[in-house]
Formats: structure tokens, sequence, C-alpha cells
């Protein structure tokens, strides 16, 4: 079996799209509390409804994340980590692409895909992301990574 770990961009994705992703017979979706924190700061409330109704229509295992944040774990759905600065490497990498590439993401939006990265990277899950920087960062420290199409096979 295959663990995938969708990225709070394909939720909106499967809205918005409105793609059927269907049961894979070969796939495990996996989740962490983040898609659906940020999901729930959705300020356009009838947005938010139907972003959670598509989160929990696609369902899966949650799991914690691999280490945790001060201010953005969950303190009961993380782990903590060995200590060895992989996920600040990741933080690091990601908010020097997002610079150079004048995205302007949060602190809190960048640690979030840092965890998220993290998550897949030592689970050994696939990230589905949009992100071209998620994407970049969690290839170049080993992670496996698909957009939605390619997820999709299109």
């Amino acid at each position: 079996m295959i663990g995938y770990m969708f990225d709070t961009n394909i939720f909106n994705a499967v809205l918005d799209q409105d793609i059927e992703l269907g049961e894979r017979k070969d796939a495990i979706y996996y989740y962490t509390h983040i898609p659906l924190d940020e999901i729930q700061q959705t300020s356009n409330e009838a947005r938010r409804e139907q972003l959670e109704r598509t989160f929990h229509a696609i369902g899966g295992e949650s799991v914690p994340t691999t280490s945790a944040i001060l201010d953005v774990s969950k303190w009961d759905q993380c782990s903590f980590d060995s200590g060895d600065g992989f996920l600040e490497k990741i933080r690091t990498e990601l908010r020097a692409l997002d610079r150079a590439s004048g995205k302007r993401l949060s602190e809190t939006n960048q640690s979030r895909d840092a965890l998220v990265a993290h998550t897949c990277i030592s689970n050994g899950f696939f990230l589905v992301t949009n992100d071209k920087n998620l994407r970049a960062v969690s290839e170049n420290n080993g992670g496996k990574v698909l957009s939605m199409d390619e997820f999709l096979g299109t």
C-alpha cells in the first residue's frame, strides 16, 4: 500500500474543480491536524463548510506530525523530533524559496508546510501538493511528491 498525504491546497482544488478522487486499491490516505486547522481559518463561512465537508469526505487515517512547533502544533497530535535539526532545515529552505519567489507567507504557514513535509518524509508518504516551493524543498530532502494532476494521472 502507498501512503498519501494531501496539502491543504489539494482540498481547495478538489472542491473548486469538482474532482472525484474515488477509492484507490493501492492507497492509504493520511492526514495530520494541519490541513483541518488551515481550513477552519477560512474566513468565508460557506467556503469553510464546503472545505470541511471535502476534507471529511476524503477521509483517511490521522497521524501525528513527526515533530512539533510552538504555537502551531497541537500537543496531543504531534511527536517531538530527535533534535537532529531536520525540521529546521526544511523550514529554512522553504523560507528562502518563498522569499526568492516573492511569496509572502506567514511564519505560521511556513511552519505548517514544514511540519507536513517532515511528516511525509519521515513516514515515506507521498505528499500531494500544488505548491512548487513546498514540492522543491520536500524533494530536496528526500521526499516523494506529486501534484494533483500527477496524482490523478492526468
